[in-house]
């Protein structure tokens, strides 16, 4: 959170937002959507694990 938001974060939540909204005008399964790109939100961010990079030290964090 340091980081803030990258730069395709905010108009993907605007899309998943858009979708959410607009469900009830176009009547179909717009929700499944907005579950895939939040879940590729979550992916993308989730951690070292998944890019393979190392973690950031705690202890170098605190004392910074």
């Amino acid at each position: 959170m340091k980081r803030g938001f990258q730069r395709y974060e905010l108009p993907a939540l605007g899309v998943v937002a858009a979708l959410l909204l607009f469900y009830p005008l176009v009547g179909a399964p717009t929700g499944f959507v907005a579950t895939l790109i939040v879940a590729g939100l979550i992916l993308r961010s989730a951690g070292p694990w998944w890019r393979r990079e190392q973690a950031p030290s705690l202890i170098s964090a605190a004392h910074a």
